[in-house]
């Protein structure tokens, strides 16, 4: 409690006066506070010696301990010889001063409190990494631009001391990039006027010359003394901006790369499974454009009868079991289907959870490694089917002589002739069949020549075609190249594809055949094509192949016809095939089936054409001559031999090429040379005729050799030439075939003159 007093000292003696309200205080009355006066009574002799000043002392009285402070407020020169004090005294209870004492001590533990987080804040904001903390105080009207402190990250951010930034505030504001300087005003303006906080990141250039990014984050405050304060904070971002840039370079590049990539890219959700990225190679795969497959979901671009075993792969990849999947079917817009080698990955975009897919086409792939298999098994079964029909043509050799020359010892009114004719002719049969074997056995080589495919062609289709409900059309231009080919196989090839479309197409159609020059064969599903070919086209209108079928079309005995060998289009691919060609297959239901053939134009020199079976001289009655005739075969010695003797000539027989050579060199020492040698090319377990041919002529130079052989389309009667023949007979041969050959080879000069094939 404070009590005002006026204490008059005059040399009367003392007087008090006390202010109206005190005798009320801590409730005592009147009494009570002049029993106290009293005590202060002790203190006159102190009081009449203070001037100024305050004191303080502790009093004592009726048993109550009083705190008692004196200010001496003014001294006032009275009437007379009297002066008058006015002091202020403080009187504090035990009580009151326990309290006090309580709050002082509160106080001051408080202020200890408010230094210590100051000094914590300044350590803090003086060793904030990369950023600074400051105040602005902008004056009650806001306008001023005063700095009232920096933290000491004032030195690293803007490369000045925190002294000179105080001292000059533009030092740091010129700092800020220019075309980012109203950025920070716009925004300042805005937070000044709602009283809420800005954020803004700038760019500036320091006195060093170094540029960088800033992020300030100030808020604004009115204290009591309605100043407009701004408390912020800066922070260098440069790095985190440099890190942004370049991932947006590397996102750029990665979409670049993606964007232009030949693999399929796509993208999906874990949990929804829908696209949410589609690069323009997945889209030119499957058809669709981005925004419609971003609509769609993994199963929607798979064939129905593969979505199960897809999704079941889809959550195995999810679950991070397998990312690589091979040949997986995928559906394309128009219903086609193609497959793809799959590698997939999980990657998260926007926050959700994804697998992203690259997809490689293997359709192409694919068809090459069939076509692989393809030629594989027609070399073994080609191996195999060679070695029957040589066999059988050895067996349908001895049949074919017997017969005709049962038939010319016979009267032409003869009963039996009737059944010998209908034998030969189940014979010629039985030959085209093993002929047929032959072309797609391993060693059914074709007789190549160059050849006008255009007539072969043409001639070919009409006579198949002729009398049907099918109108061919036929567009074969006149420059068309010539190509390398067996003219005879070729026009088997063209016959079968004829026939195919013929049995494609019974209610009648239109069977469309074309053909042009490829200068240049580009098409990368193509194995081993290379150089100038010619483009056959054979397309009929028919229901189509289904495609469940369609890679086995090309298979040995494989058909859908019950009249069918199943050989047709077997033997067209082989003979594709050995004429360095290439034929492929596209068949779309109900409209039609398409077979391409690529043919190659060859500069290689024209090879010698085996003789026509079907040309007979008739001239066996003038023939003559001395013949060494070879062949391990009892049966065909015996019936060769007949048939010569029938033709005039003087025959003596051997059983392999060692015989044949001993034989040949007796008869020139005893100067009885032979006129022509026939040799059988094959004798298994012995020397053949391509090994003896090279005997004889080292005897005799001149000799003339003819081999013959049941692999009508072995390399050495292609080009017996080379070997060192004369010609050539393929068995099983007929009476007017041997005659017609032996005559041409006993006229033409000796083939052995110009030496042999090592």
């Amino acid at each position: 409690m404070v009590l005002s007093i006026i204490v008059q000292f005059c040399t009367a003696g003392l007087a008090f006066r006390l202010n109206r309200k005190t005798p009320y205080f801590w409730g005592w009355n009147v009494f009570a506070i002049a029993f106290l006066l009293m005590g202060v009574r002790q203190l006159i002799p102190l009081l009449r010696t203070m001037t100024s000043g305050s004191i303080a002392f502790d009093l004592y009285t009726e048993g109550l301990a009083l705190l008692i402070s004196v200010c001496l407020l003014a001294g006032v020169w009275m009437v007379g010889e009297m002066y008058e004090y006015i002091y202020h005294l403080r009187i504090e209870a035990e009580d009151e001063i326990e309290n006090r004492k309580r709050t002082e001590v509160e106080l001051r533990v408080a202020q200890q409190k408010a230094q210590d987080a100051s000094d914590r804040l300044r350590l803090l904001s003086d060793n904030l990494p990369d950023g600074l903390v400051y105040q602005i105080d902008s004056g009650i009207d806001g306008q001023q631009r005063a700095f009232s402190y920096f933290s000491a990250g004032i030195q690293k951010l803007h490369e000045l001391t925190v002294e000179e930034a105080l001292q000059d505030p533009q030092r740091v504001y010129c700092q800020v990039h220019a075309e980012d300087r109203h950025l920070v005003a716009e925004r300042e303006k805005y937070a000044a006027a709602t009283m809420t906080p800005f954020t803004a990141e700038v760019r500036v250039v320091l006195p060093s010359g170094r540029s960088g990014w800033r992020l300030f984050a100030s808020a604004p405050r009115r204290p009591s003394n309605q100043h407009l304060i701004w408390d912020g904070i800066e922070i260098d971002i440069t790095g985190l901006k440099d890190a942004e840039q370049a991932l947006r370079n590397s996102e750029a590049l990665f979409r670049a790369l993606f964007e232009n990539a030949a693999e399929g890219v796509l993208v999906a959700g874990v949990a929804s499974k829908r696209f949410v990225y589609a690069n323009p190679a997945i889209c030119s795969m499957l058809g669709y454009s981005e925004a419609e497959l971003l609509s769609m979901t993994v199963p929607d671009i798979h064939p129905r009868d593969s979505r199960e075993t897809i999704a079941a792969a889809f959550e195995s990849q999810v679950k991070g079991n397998k990312s690589l999947a091979s040949e997986i079917p995928c559906l394309r817009k128009d219903g086609t289907v193609f497959y793809a080698d799959t590698n997939s990955s999980r990657v998260r975009i926007r926050g959700e959870s994804c697998l992203m897919g690259l997809f490689s086409d293997v359709t192409a792939r694919r068809k090459m490694e069939a076509e692989r298999q393809r030629m594989q098994t027609l070399e073994i079964l080609g191996t195999v089917a060679g070695g029957i029909a040589h066999d059988f043509n050895n067996l349908l050799m001895g049949v074919f002589g017997n017969i005709e020359l049962a038939t010319l010892e016979l009267a032409p009114d003869h009963s039996a002739n009737a059944s010998l004719r209908a034998a030969h002719q189940a014979l010629e049969n039985a030959r085209q069949l093993t002929t047929r074997l032959l072309t797609f056995a391993k060693g059914g080589n074709p007789v190549l020549e160059t050849v006008d495919i255009r007539g072969c062609i043409g001639d070919t289709v009409r006579f198949h075609l002729a009398g049907s409900q099918i109108a061919p059309q036929v567009d074969l231009p006149d420059d068309l190249w010539p190509v390398i080919a067996d003219k005879s196989q070729l026009a088997q090839v063209v016959s079968n594809l004829t026939l195919n479309a013929l049995q494609a197409m019974p209610d009648g159609g239109t069977f469309h055949v074309q053909a042009r020059n490829v200068p240049t064969c580009d098409m990368k599903d193509i194995p081993d094509l290379q150089g100038d070919y010619v483009q056959i086209i054979f397309r009929d209108e028919g229901k189509g192949i289904p495609e469940h079928i369609l890679p086995r079309i090309f298979d040995p005995y494989f058909t859908t016809k019950r009249s069918g060998s199943g050989l047709g289009l077997t033997i067209t691919h082989s003979i594709i095939r050995k004429h360095r060609g290439h034929i492929r297959v596209d068949s779309v239901p109900d409209q039609g089936t398409t077979f391409t053939v690529f043919l190659p134009v060859d500069d290689r020199k024209r090879m010698p054409k085996p003789p026509d079976p079907a040309t007979k001289t008739g001239q066996s009655s003038q023939a003559s001559g001395h013949v060494l005739l070879m062949d391990d075969e009892p049966g065909i010695r015996n019936t060769a031999s007949r048939m010569l003797a029938r033709s005039g000539y003087v025959v003596e027989t051997a059983a392999d090429g060692r015989e044949a050579i001993e034989k040949y060199a007796t008869a020139k020492r005893n100067g009885r040379p032979f006129d022509l040698t026939i040799m059988d090319l094959t004798v298994p377990g012995g020397m053949g005729g391509r090994e003896a041919v090279k005997e004889v002529l080292a005897i005799d130079p001149l000799a003339k050799v003819m081999v013959s052989s049941g692999y009508y389309s072995d390399p050495v009667l292609a080009n017996y030439g080379h070997y060192g023949f004369s010609g050539c007979l393929a068995k099983p041969f007929q009476l007017a075939e041997l005659e017609q050959e032996v005559s041409r080879v006993m006229k033409a000069p000796a083939a052995g003159a110009a030496g042999t094939a090592g």
